[in-house]
């Protein structure tokens, strides 16, 4: 008895002593746990574009991903980078490329050590080749592109009044997905974790993958929609009427009694989740 009182004595002093050492630690860095990052300090890089393209592809992986009007009418990509983690910016194929690039080291990747913190990227556009677009919504978009690509692990994306004339693909792991005024010829959302939100989104085809969260999709459309998610609420409200086929394990299910089916198809399916669909006009 003897012998377990003085282990359980000599435990619990070298958690205290282990917890002062690290407590006196965080006093001397002054709880800026950015000073144990090895990636190097935080800097903001603008990278300018001056070739053409029609395309946009990004591949980051711990970032916030956005658009926004540029004032002079230049096309820059502006990044929050370390010495260690930072942007490829090119043109490739009339194709703008945005890629993470890490230097890290193998031990450099352990918890510890990896303190990022918040980045973001945020690509500035031209309004002016957005004039005479096709856009079937009020006003004009803001930007115009043929194609659009993200690929990312943990972060939000934010699209907004962007004319896509071919392909949106989004692949991502951890993060909110939110698009407003967005038109495009056909969407495409693979979603790990995180909610997906569109409102006012026209597209031809639609089709959004997810494991957690809920998808809500308003006052939008499309001629071909497909919803499928293992955890989380479905809510849609369409500008026409449809071929629904809904189906869930556990959860309501409502929809409308009726239904032409003049606006195309709707295929929902979630596993834990209610499913909520109603029609609208303009």
């Amino acid at each position: 008895m003897k012998n377990k009182h003085f282990w359980s004595v000599l435990a619990c002093a070298m958690i205290l002593v282990g917890f002062g050492a690290g407590l006196i630690g965080c006093i001397l860095i002054g709880f800026d746990f950015n000073k144990l990052n090895m990636s190097g300090d935080p800097v903001q890089n603008s990278h300018e574009i001056t070739e053409e393209f029609d395309s946009i592809n990004i591949d980051t992986s711990v970032s916030d991903i956005s658009f926004k009007v540029s004032e002079d009418d230049k096309v820059r990509v502006v990044c929050d980078e370390r010495e260690k983690e930072y942007h490829e910016v090119t043109v490739e194929n009339k194709t703008l490329k945005i890629k993470k690039v890490t230097d890290r080291k193998w031990y450099e990747w352990i918890s510890f050590f990896n303190f990022s913190g918040h980045n973001s990227v945020v690509i500035y556009l031209p309004k002016a080749n957005a004039k005479n677009s096709s856009w079937k919504q009020d006003g004009t978009p803001d930007f115009v592109v043929k194609d659009l690509t993200i690929d990312t692990s943990t972060g939000d994306i934010e699209l907004s009044n962007l004319l896509i004339e071919g392909a949106l693909n989004v692949n991502s792991s951890t993060g909110e997905l939110n698009c407003s005024r967005v038109q495009a010829g056909s969407i495409l959302v693979d979603h790990s974790t995180g909610k997906v939100t569109m409102d006012k989104v026209l597209a031809d085809n639609l089709k959004i993958e997810t494991s957690t969260g809920d998808v809500r999709f308003t006052n939008g459309d499309a001629s071909n929609v497909d919803i499928d998610t293992s955890t989380g609420d479905v809510y849609c409200t369409f500008l026409s009427d449809k071929i629904l086929t809904t189906d869930t394990s556990t959860g309501d299910i409502k929809t409308p009694k009726t239904s032409s089916g003049t606006g195309g198809t709707c295929n929902i399916d979630t596993s834990t989740g209610d499913i909520t669909v109603e029609y609208i006009t303009k």
